[in-house]
């Protein structure tokens, strides 16, 4: 690896989940997932240095700062998480 800090991008709006990975890129590693299959399959403690979840998943049965907070509870996740929305 790179050395660059690791950032974990949840949004179900891949185009937008796309621009924000791009604006990014240059100065942080960068992971996409779009739905919650792949979030719990990535969602790991002390592997990311930030996450960034979209507020509201569409299709799914939880928000997605829930899942972040479930994430955080049950996992004992202490990586800074952003909240973004696009509404």
């Amino acid at each position: 690896m790179n050395g660059k800090p690791k950032v974990l991008i949840f949004d179900d709006e891949i185009d937008w989940a796309k621009s924000i990975a791009m604006s990014i890129r240059d100065r942080y590693n960068v992971t996409l997932v779009t739905t919650p299959e792949e979030w719990n399959a990535k969602i790991a403690p002390s592997y990311w240095d930030v996450i960034i979840v979209d507020a509201q998943i569409l299709g799914s049965a939880k928000m997605g700062f829930e899942m972040a907070e479930d994430a955080i509870l049950a996992l004992g996740i202490k990586t800074p998480v952003i909240i973004i929305t696009n509404k």
